[in-house]
């Protein structure tokens, strides 16, 4: 099972895409921590969810009008920890732990896709790392030179072209998995992944406790043979029991 912290392993002392937060994912254990990325004015790359910065820094202003020195500045709720860039995330992450990276933007600069993969190259993590959202533009210029993440009908598509298959991943939400679907990805030598997060059970269920759901679907996820969960922190006891109940 492929363990992965949803943008790090998150709590008050460690705010979520935080140097602290990968930081404390590496020493629980995980496998891989799922990150975000966005592109900034000066075109380096910084991590961060959202497209502005009122959320997490209560700053009314987005990461794309702003330089990397600026947006370095600005500190988290923790007071420690501050906006983090992709080199310094690489830097950390390198030899330690995979990453799974999310390309939030989709209005970027010319040079953004290369530039990511040149700095992924540079700290020698083409190997370690799985770029998605399942989007065309990121497909196209990603696929055959760093693992892509696709959704069930890419796969399907792509599945006979030779050489292709190991360099892709199957990401979908828990409700997609059933038995048959992964055992078909792996019969093509594939592996899938998916996450179990608080927004997912808040958008699916009016009512009920996200826990005994996160709980119940992780289980049941695990006894499916699905090969990595990306999970919210707050799950974290139920992706690392070591056995399914």
């Amino acid at each position: 099972m492929i363990k992965i912290a949803h943008r790090g392993y998150i709590n008050d002392d460690h705010p979520e895409n935080s140097l602290s937060a990968l930081g404390k994912a590496i020493e629980l254990g995980y496998d891989m921590i799922e990150i975000d990325i966005r592109e900034t004015k000066d075109k380096e790359i910084i991590l961060n969810h959202d497209e502005d910065l009122m959320r997490l820094f209560k700053i009314q202003a987005k990461v794309k009008d702003l330089v990397l020195n600026e947006l370095k500045k600005f500190k988290f709720s923790n007071l420690i920890d501050k906006i983090l860039s992709f080199e310094d995330c690489l830097k950390l992450c390198q030899d330690k732990v995979r990453l799974l990276i999310e390309v939030k933007d989709k209005v970027y600069s010319e040079s953004y896709l290369k530039n990511i993969y040149q700095a992924l190259v540079k700290w020698k993590m083409v190997e370690q790392v799985i770029i998605y959202p399942p989007r065309g533009d990121l497909i196209d210029f990603y696929l055959g030179k760093v693992r892509v993440g696709l959704n069930y009908e890419q796969f399907f598509k792509i599945k006979g072209e030779e050489g292709l298959v190991d360099k892709v991943v199957v990401l979908e939400m828990p409700d997609r998995w059933d038995k048959n679907t992964i055992e078909d990805i792996h019969r093509q030598n594939s592996i899938t992944l998916t996450t179990v997060k608080q927004t997912y059970f808040d958008r699916k269920f009016s009512t009920g406790d996200h826990l005994k759901l996160a709980w119940q679907t992780i289980d049941e996820l695990k006894k499916l043979g699905i090969d990595g969960i990306n999970i919210d922190s707050i799950y974290h006891d139920f992706l690392f029991e070591t056995k399914s109940s």
